[in-house]
């Protein structure tokens, strides 16, 4: 296997003749494993998970999605359905000539998550359904 196919992963989704899922190691919005562990700890102080990565030294989101280009090309993908509620990761592939189709993706809002959801949407700008922002003023946008 080449070094792109070995991050890449198939999986079988109903309905889905071929799955392609491209594992990329930048766990934490980049921000790395440690320090997302460091952000669980601030966000148990009170700090949001975007205020978490800025208390670190780190900006809302430092992923890259560039390797994704080559990855998808090897294998003869040139659109996804891709299931995001991130309209940077949309604009990003979309950026390497991807066309996308996005799939929304809900799980639903608990009492657990309810605020990760709402920060996501006022603060990223995730694509989430108005019934999901505990304050009915969170904007949400639609793809």
């Amino acid at each position: 296997f080449s070094s792109r196919r070995r991050h890449t992963r198939y999986i079988s989704v109903t309905g889905v003749q071929t799955c392609a899922l491209p594992i990329l190691r930048q766990e934490g919005r980049g921000i790395g494993l440690i320090n997302k562990i460091r952000a669980y700890g601030l966000q148990e102080s009170g700090a949001d998970t975007v205020e978490a990565n800025h208390q670190l030294g780190f900006a809302d989101d430092l992923r890259d999605y560039e390797m994704c280009g080559p990855m998808l090309r090897h294998f003869g993908i040139r659109s996804l359905r891709l299931m995001t509620n991130n309209p940077r990761k949309i604009d990003a592939l979309k950026d390497l000539d991807i066309h996308i189709e996005r799939l929304e993706h809900v799980s639903g809002s608990t009492r657990f998550n309810a605020r990760y959801l709402a920060t996501k949407a006022r603060k990223l700008g995730h694509l989430l359904p108005p019934s999901f922002a505990p304050d009915s003023g969170s904007p949400t946008r639609k793809a």
